[in-house]
């Protein structure tokens, strides 16, 4: 990621927007994710010009939107599969287009920043080389491959595939530690001691970050039990339905507000599980009493109503954005130790940052062609992803205040307007929205060739 992008404008963040989204393909932890890539990024964005507070934030929302990555995300994906009654396989083609839509859009916001702020890139000379880099690691990507392989084209078990893909994995560091050792002339007997070094910290590495995951996994599991016993989950649906007085947005709205006050305290995979037990029935029936019904998808003869998909994908987004949530953003106060800035700052700049997957959010529930359900072709995929990046895109625009140049309030608004016309899988609303886009670029453009 350095290698290829360090150079440019604002090229740290965008190598570590680069770097997060490679790691969240196999990490299941933004708080880990941030660890290992913003170990490097962090301090190279400080050097480049960022503030300690906009280092951090920036790995936090690029961290937090790995858990959006498939094959893994987040670790909730094998969850929500179980509850969906939908294949493992499926769950993850359909989570792809919005995870690389969240990291687009942040790539065009970090570069918008990057020249509102003036920032360049780190010097050519400090960066590594591309080809020798790729080359010296080039062997790690085969037990990934195997273990997208296994799971998208074959089928099998998540549970199977990731056990094939350690065993592969050990393979591969036994071959890696025995040539090394052979070409360093240390002798046979000391690869195979740094092998085994090495396979022991991965099981204690795995075995400690599963402590986490396993603990939040019980604890939800325990509050699902109480909801079904006491038949909490009615009473909740009663009071959000007479809350909401029945309107789906406001309905919407105050799910999104109960997963990001849990979030202050539950990590995602826990959050995801609490949101789909107590409000994801909610959100489903008053949608249905709305008169939404996007029909049925069906798997091994069984029939799952893509308005229940979107409604976990809802829920599942805003569980993500957990570690970003200010007070407690737990990301945040990683990443501001990296940057040595202040956590509450950096979790505000990081949250604002992440408010494009609030908005991919709503996105996704009133579209569900982002999740390449119902698209009838080519054209009409490119159509629904295209209107749907100038959205996020106008969004960013609007929270930033820049786009052609310094944004007024009142293009602000304008830019915010369009994000939310070209939500909904509408024309009439996409054309209109993409001329209060045209129209705010070009009042900038005037604006900037006036001054100019």
């Amino acid at each position: 990621a350095f290698s290829l992008l360090g150079g440019v404008r604002g090229g740290p963040a965008k190598a570590s927007i680069v770097s997060s989204a490679l790691t969240g393909v196999v990490s299941g932890s933004s708080i880990s994710n941030v660890v290992t890539s913003g170990t490097f990024t962090i301090p190279a964005m400080r050097r480049a010009g960022y503030s300690a507070e906009k280092a951090g934030a920036v790995e936090v929302a690029a961290s937090s939107n790995g858990q959006l990555m498939p094959p893994v995300m987040g670790a909730a994906a094998f969850i929500m599969a179980d509850f969906l009654g939908v294949p493992y396989s499926a769950l993850v083609l359909m989570a792809i287009v919005p995870a690389l839509l969240a990291y687009t859009t942040l790539f065009i916001l970090v570069d918008l920043e990057a020249v509102k702020l003036g920032l360049k890139g780190l010097p050519r000379a400090e960066l590594p080389r591309f080809w020798p880099t790729l080359r010296a690691g080039l062997h790690y990507v085969f037990p990934l491959a195997y273990l997208l392989y296994a799971l998208l084209i074959i089928e099998l078990s998540p549970e199977r595939a990731a056990l094939n893909t350690i065993f592969l994995m050990i393979g591969v560091a036994l071959l890696q530690e025995l040539y090394l050792a052979t070409r360093s002339g240390r002798g046979i007997g000391s690869g195979l001691r740094s092998f085994a070094q090495i396979v022991i910290e991965g099981f204690a590495n795995g075995a400690r970050n599963m402590v986490g995951i396993a603990i939040a996994t019980a604890l939800a599991g325990i509050i699902i039990a109480v909801v079904l016993i006491t038949n909490i989950g009615f009473g909740l649906t009663d009071l959000l339905q007479t809350i909401s007085g029945g309107n789906l947005l406001v309905a919407l709205l105050l799910a999104q507000l109960i997963s990001l006050v849990l979030g202050m305290g539950l990590p995602t995979t826990a959050n995801y599980v609490v949101m789909a037990s107590l409000v994801v029935p909610v959100i489903t029936k008053i949608a249905s009493q709305s008169g939404i019904d996007y029909g049925t998808l069906t798997f091994s003869g069984q029939e799952v109503p893509i308005l229940k998909i979107v409604a976990h994908m809802f829920a599942f987004y805003f569980g993500i954005m957990a570690d970003s949530t200010p007070p407690v953003a737990l990301a945040a106060y990683a990443a501001s130790a990296i940057a040595k800035g202040d956590p509450f700052k950096t979790g505000v700049q990081g949250f604002i940052y992440e408010l494009r997957t609030a908005l991919l959010a709503y996105m996704v529930f009133f579209n569900p062609g982002l999740l390449l359900i119902g698209v009838g072709g080519a054209l009409e995929g490119g159509r629904i992803i295209g209107t749907a990046l100038v959205g996020l895109t106008a969004f960013s625009a609007a929270t930033l205040g820049y786009l052609l140049g310094n944004a007024n309030w009142l293009q602000r608004l304008l830019y915010l307007a369009a994000a939310f016309l070209l939500m909904p899988n509408n024309p009439n609303s996409e054309i209109i929205g993409l001329g209060v886009m045209a129209l705010t670029l070009g009042w900038q453009w005037w604006i900037r060739r006036a001054i100019a």
